[in-house]
């Protein structure tokens, strides 16, 4: 196994979250979708749903499933990699569990992480990417951050991106993931929902198209950068459909504290919309995109960057 050399300078670092209940739902900061136990089983929930359809709708040789960049040998040597904004730890404890000879650490404001059954080579930190994560410079050969636009203003992004490549490795590989900010093929009823989304994201500085310029916030400090797309059936094409359908279900439901006003209308009828879109998004064979991309840091010999 690989020795950990990605311990945190200040592991007992524990940043205010700024929690706050509305309609008994708990939410941090500015972030739009809540924290507390209902959310932790839908993250769950969405994380395998997205690794198994990306190995159904993508070539095995191209997707692990749970990442895209050209590590695997690597991962299977022994690497440090870091799941940056990791939610409820399940990507980092299932890629701890495949690669036993790497090492992983997740990051995220709030501690939503497991507190058993974590692999001797798994831990977790809570930190703020935004105040600078708790380890030196250069620490991990693989830097990973997934479906966090909902937090982020784009100054915020210029920030992220630039913590990302601080404690990447020279030579390391950075990837990200974001979904898709539109519906495409929507039924009607839909777009007041679209306009009230891009509203309150809007309100709170949130740059919610972020996921079609991954690849352009890479290139700025990467090299051998790969962008692309995968688009998802919601509510149809077989069960991968119909459960990508059901985990949008839960995410708007999630949202009806914050959506609800833009939409003018109670919870009861927020709530009762949320559900009944679901057969009208099926009806229509409606589908998101979801966006990745990845890059490598350049090593540097003297002035000059170089590929490796």
């Amino acid at each position: 196994m690989t020795t950990s050399t990605c311990a945190p300078k200040d592991a007992e670092s524990n940043p205010s979250a700024g929690l706050k209940v509305i309609q008994r739902r708990e939410f941090v900061d500015k972030y739009m979708l809540p924290r507390d136990a209902a959310e932790k089983e839908r993250l769950t929930f969405q994380h395998y749903l997205l690794s198994s359809m990306f190995q159904h709708y993508l070539y095995r040789h191209e997707f692990h499933g749970n990442f895209s960049s050209p590590i695997e040998d690597a991962l299977e040597g022994g690497i440090n990699v870091i799941d940056v904004s990791c939610g409820v730890g399940i990507w980092t404890i299932e890629m701890a569990q495949d690669f036993p000879n790497s090492t992983f650490v997740g990051t995220d404001l709030v501690d939503m992480f497991p507190k058993h059954e974590i692999p001797e080579n798994c831990s977790f930190v809570q930190a703020n990417t935004l105040e600078r994560l708790p380890f030196p410079d250069d620490t991990f050969d693989f830097t990973f951050q997934r479906l966090v636009q909902m937090a982020y203003s784009p100054a915020d992004w210029a920030t992220v991106i630039a913590e990302l490549v601080r404690v990447t490795k020279p030579g390391g590989w950075i990837e990200l993931f974001e979904s898709d900010s539109l519906m495409h093929r929507p039924p009607k009823s839909y777009l007041k929902y679209q306009k009230a989304w891009l509203a309150s994201t809007h309100s709170r500085g949130i740059d919610i198209n972020i996921a079609l310029n991954l690849g352009h916030l890479l290139e700025e400090a990467l090299i051998d950068v790969k962008a692309d797309y995968i688009s998802f059936p919601v509510g149809w094409n077989g069960r991968a459909g119909e459960l990508m359908g059901h985990n949008l279900e839960l995410c708007r439901l999630a949202l009806s504290p914050i959506i609800a006003p833009f939409m003018e209308m109670t919870t009861e009828d927020y709530e009762q919309w949320a559900m009944q879109i679901s057969k009208e998004l099926r009806m229509h064979r409606s589908y998101i995109n979801g966006y990745y991309a990845y890059g490598r840091k350049p090593v540097k010999h003297g002035e000059a960057e170089v590929a490796n």
